[in-house]
């Protein structure tokens, strides 16, 4: 069986990415934080004000902050044991985790320290599949982080888990975006012998196609730059074309990297080089989610 390491975790702006992926919603959840602070200080043991003030600690996260997403995570473990019978901050702390992994797979963490984020992950996610089995999020998460503790250790068992599920999640709602996010942007860092391109281009086209239009423009170029990367990886020239002059005509970063694929066409197409770097920035939530 081929190598299955993943290159580097290249993931979540995870994605995160997850859930909503408009660049606004990190700005008001930072702004809220100081009032949170203040309420959950007189309120210690309310679990679903602790839980909202781990989610904005999750959206400061998002942005890069590595002591916010260690914040989340204590706070959102705290919430989720109080009332285990109420599934979002389990899912949150989650969610929270796969940011962790992310940030340490930027920062050139240990291995260990990145497997173990990606572990508690799934047990958090876990905890949310026992009482709801059908959470698409839940679900196609929790199969994102099990491929990415297969590409650590090597697991063909783990790995095929792992996209089973999140092949499962999609297909519980088609037209939730979440599930193919996750599905989507761990199928394009997959090596090339586990790459499923048709699903990769169903995922893009439906997200693209349900969020409205100037939702995140900027994330939406991005999408169109991975899109048109897929149908250049598929050999289908006019399609990729498409994309990236879409792209080309929205916002920066992504409607750069689109010119200097058309200007790329131009002498052949764009190489896989080129392409697998640009897939590597899914690391960066900047990417998708500026301050």
């Amino acid at each position: 069986m081929p190598n299955i390491k993943l290159a580097k975790v290249t993931l979540i702006g995870l994605v995160l990415v997850i859930v909503v992926w408009t660049r606004a919603e990190s700005a008001r959840q930072s702004d809220k934080l100081k009032d949170l602070e203040h309420k959950a200080a007189l309120q210690p043991g309310n679990a679903a004000l602790q839980s909202q003030l781990g989610v904005a600690y999750f959206y400061k996260a998002r942005l890069g902050d590595a002591q916010a997403v260690d914040r989340a995570i204590g706070i959102l473990q705290q919430a989720a044991a109080a009332v285990p019978a109420e599934p979002d901050s389990a899912r949150w702390l989650g969610l929270s985790y796969l940011v962790k992994v992310s940030l340490l797979s930027r920062s050139g963490a240990a291995p260990g320290e990145v497997v173990a984020a990606a572990q508690h992950a799934a047990q958090a996610f876990e905890s949310v599949l026992e009482r709801s089995p059908k959470d698409a999020l839940a679900l196609s998460s929790h199969g994102f982080a099990l491929t990415i503790e297969a590409g650590f250790k090597r697991s063909p068992d783990l790995f095929t888990k792992g996209v089973g599920e999140m092949n499962q999640a999609v297909s519980v709602d088609p037209s939730d975006i979440n599930p193919r996010l996750l599905r989507a942007f761990a199928i394009l860092n997959f090596p090339v012998p586990f790459r499923d391109l048709k699903a990769a281009r169903d995922d893009l086209t439906t997200i693209l196609k349900g969020v409205p239009a100037g939702y995140n423009d900027r994330a939406a170029a991005v999408l169109h730059v991975y899109l048109g990367d897929v149908y250049t990886e598929s050999r289908e020239p006019a399609l990729a074309r498409a994309e990236y002059e879409v792209a080309a005509g929205m916002h920066e970063p992504g409607a750069e990297v689109a010119r200097a694929r058309l200007a790329a066409m131009e002498q052949g197409q764009p190489g896989p080089d080129d392409i697998q770097r640009y897939r590597a920035s899914a690391n960066n939530c900047t990417v998708c989610h500026s301050k």
